[in-house]
């Protein structure tokens, strides 16, 4: 009917409470530390084992409470506050407060529609919430905005979603350097000083069985543009990526405000100048292309 476990490891403390009803269990999480790494990338992207400790404890209540949880191998978030209700091996609803290492906010809420669940989160430091989670690894500052929503009318429940991010700075970012140098654009220094701004970034997406497909990604700053689409292959660790990148963005912006002259000599949001690239193989470090037969100016 019920256990309460309290727990200790070095300073750290713990305490798990599990009380069985007729209709909804509760367990309850307090403590300094939890490691739910493997628990995070077992739910989002491996299928779930009939044995597992939600599993055969569903339907439950979730409430937890903790200073510490690593989501990732040295990463972690922080002052977590979340209630959760898990049922049928998914998240149903969830309201998560929590901080990053530099005591920005973190917030998801998933909240269930018929047939469906909407998804929301909220970072005010992009970069380091990427980072956390593994997304990206290159970003710096700005500001993050996700909505998506998942379909439950289909067994593997793909997530349709769109993530707006605003003022943040790429630093290193290895193969965007690779298509900077390929393309001869002279600006691969600043990865590696304050970084590149980029202004908005906007992305549209579509995550299913641990594939995404990337139907829209556009970013642009004063200093260059890029966009891109394909499939990244998360649990094989592959990338199809075909994108264009487009240089001096203010000047191509000020050139297409032009009435009729804009208009012929750029191409809509293409620019003036734009380079196409491919992005394949390995996730980690990926071959590069510039393709320079398409290296061309529109119009």
């Amino acid at each position: 009917k019920s256990l309460e476990l309290n727990l200790k490891k070095n300073t750290k403390k713990m305490n798990i409470k599990v009380v069985r009803n007729k209709n909804i269990n509760n367990l309850d999480l307090n403590g300094d530390y939890f490691d739910f790494s493997k628990n995070l990338k077992e739910i989002f992207f491996e299928k779930q084992k009939e044995d597992s400790f939600l599993v055969q404890l569903q339907p439950l209540d979730i409430n937890l409470n903790a200073k510490e949880i690593l989501v990732a191998e040295e990463k972690s978030i922080y002052g977590v506050n979340a209630k959760l209700k898990y049922e049928n091996k998914l998240f149903k609803e969830a309201e998560l407060h929590s901080k990053l290492k530099n005591d920005k906010i973190f917030t998801l809420t998933i909240d269930p529609r018929q047939n469906s669940r909407d998804l929301v989160i909220n970072s005010d430091d992009a970069g380091l919430f990427l980072n956390t989670f593994n997304i990206n690894k290159s970003g710096k500052e700005g500001e993050l905005v996700l909505h998506g929503n998942y379909d439950d009318t289909k067994e593997i429940h793909p997530l349709n979603a769109s993530v707006t991010i605003r003022d943040m700075r790429l630093i290193k970012a290895p193969t965007l350097a690779k298509i900077l140098n390929l393309a001869s654009i002279g600006i691969v220094s600043a990865l590696s000083g304050e970084g590149i701004l980029i202004n908005k970034l906007k992305s549209e997406f579509i995550l299913e069985n641990g594939t995404l497909n990337l139907n829209k990604y556009e970013a642009y700053g004063p200093d260059i543009g890029f966009s891109n689409q394909g499939t990244v292959y998360l649990n094989d660790k592959k990338i199809n990526l075909e994108g264009a990148i487009i240089p001096m963005v203010t000047l191509n912006k000020i050139i297409g405000s032009i009435p009729v002259v804009g208009k012929i000599l750029t191409n809509e949001r293409k620019g003036i100048w734009s380079f196409v690239y491919t992005i394949t193989g390995d996730l980690d470090e990926p071959e590069v292309k510039v393709n320079p037969i398409k290296t061309i100016t529109p119009g």
